[in-house]
């Protein structure tokens, strides 16, 4: 554990392999494709095993989602409230790696289920931070994979750039694919030339300084679902309590007050209409 905190210190992200009890993995994914059952119209041929999660999900939600759009966000709101979901966010492993880099006093910033479809361009981001919701000195996002993660579908990451610090972005918009990103400036990621892919598979977690340069896999390459859950830990000791507003809110063309009134209605309605992309031709 601390050569892997070590590790965290000075790359910015950290790999630690197989240290994820599989039966909570296996437990989520199942409570998953309850959910999507409930909406389902078709029985789902779920076999139990990572690779049949991938597909069957994928091929399920496709048909739900290009029936009636407005399900979308339905499926995702209860697959939010699995009860397994939140057995991973008070794991050891996480507690014990909080304190290995110094987090005295972790709180719960945001836990969920993240769910990227090969036909959904809008949630595949170019290089940026995660600082649009940061408020915290200390903080790490971990990751669990429900799958396995290969190099077409793994997160690329610019190492030693966490080191860089917060960094102004700039805003790139496609609004025929509903695309709001927010991306660090060119030159800084020439800073940081030595790039590097999260391949991962079930039972493994990732800790990912959330000042890192870091970019969703390419779009087109995505033929399946990709499934993780998302954990981050702020640490709220000597920090201050924050009600309104975020640190570094600043430095994202897309702050919170214009997030919510103009992005995030524009996302919404986007999802809410029939995809754009044909997943079955793409």
């Amino acid at each position: 554990m601390e050569n892997s905190s070590n590790l965290y210190k000075e790359n910015g992200l950290t790999i630690i392999k197989d240290v994820i009890d599989t039966n909570i993995i296996n437990n989520l994914r199942q409570e998953i494709i309850d959910v999507i059952d409930e909406v389902s119209t078709e029985n789902i041929n779920y076999d139990g095993t990572k690779n049949s999660f991938v597909k069957e999900t994928t091929k399920s939600l496709w048909k739900i989602i290009d029936d009636d759009p407005s399900k979308r966000n339905l499926i995702y709101q209860y697959i939010q409230r699995v009860p397994s979901l939140y057995q991973l966010a008070n794991l050891s492993i996480l507690r014990e790696f909080a304190k290995n880099i110094g987090i005295k006093k972790p709180s719960v910033r945001e836990i969920k289920v993240q769910m990227y479809m090969p036909w959904e361009k809008l949630f595949f981001q170019c290089t940026h931070q995660d600082i649009n919701s940061l408020n915290s000195k200390n903080s790490v996002t971990f990751w669990f994979p429900l799958h396995f993660v290969g190099e077409k579908s793994a997160v690329s990451y610019h190492k030693y750039s966490h080191k860089e610090g917060a960094v102004r972005h700039e805003e790139y918009i496609d609004e025929e694919n509903g695309v709001y990103n927010v991306c660090v400036p060119q030159k800084l990621k020439d800073k940081y030339p030595i790039v590097e892919k999260a391949i991962v598979d079930e039972g493994d977690l990732i800790a990912l300084n959330r000042m890192v340069f870091h970019t969703s896999p390419k779009f087109e390459d995505q033929e399946w679902a990709r499934w993780t859950v998302l954990v981050r830990y702020d640490d709220i000791a000597d920090n201050g309590l924050y009600s309104n507003g975020t640190k570094y809110e600043h430095l994202t063309p897309f702050n919170l007050q214009r997030y919510n009134k103009e992005i995030l209605p524009k996302i919404r309605s986007f999802l809410n209409k029939k995809p754009k992309i044909q997943w079955k031709e793409k």
